[in-house]
């Protein structure tokens, strides 16, 4: 269900899953300061150092499934 919620938020804002794919396909991706906020704070993206990555390796799995 936790899951399924943040792919709810994602499928609801098409930018933000947009963005997400970016990062999934190259962690050098360049987005959107403030779409990369509303990830971070939703969650999903977690920034190490200049670049943002899934913050988990299972959502990493499930979205590159999924998007």
């Amino acid at each position: 269900d936790h899951l399924r919620a943040r792919l709810l938020c994602l499928r609801s804002d098409p930018e933000l899953a947009a963005a997400t794919r970016a990062v999934l396909d190259s962690p050098d991706a360049q987005i959107d300061w403030m779409v990369a906020h509303r990830l971070v704070s939703a969650g999903i993206l977690r920034r190490e150092g200049q670049k943002l990555v899934v913050r988990y390796p299972l959502y990493a799995r499930f979205l590159n499934a999924i998007l």
